[in-house]
């Protein structure tokens, strides 16, 4: 975790979670939204109530079930 966050590409799934991606980062360690003085750019709005979603971050816990690089000797 080199502490560089990036754009990605997210993906609302109902009822209450967000698949997020990005070539950049294959196995990103967090994740944050909207978080800036003023997010203009914050984009992800619910479908139903047509309200914005809340600024957030969040850490990334590891998928055992995902494939995991080798680590460098």
């Amino acid at each position: 975790a080199d502490g560089k966050f990036v754009k990605a590409d997210a993906e609302l799934r109902p009822p209450n979670a967000i698949k997020v991606r990005s070539s950049a980062v294959p196995l990103p360690v967090e994740i944050r939204y909207g978080w800036q003085d003023n997010p203009a750019d914050a984009n992800v709005v619910d479908e139903m109530s047509k309200l914005p979603a809340h600024p957030f971050r969040v850490r990334v816990e590891a998928d055992p079930t995902q494939t995991q690089p080798a680590s460098k000797p």
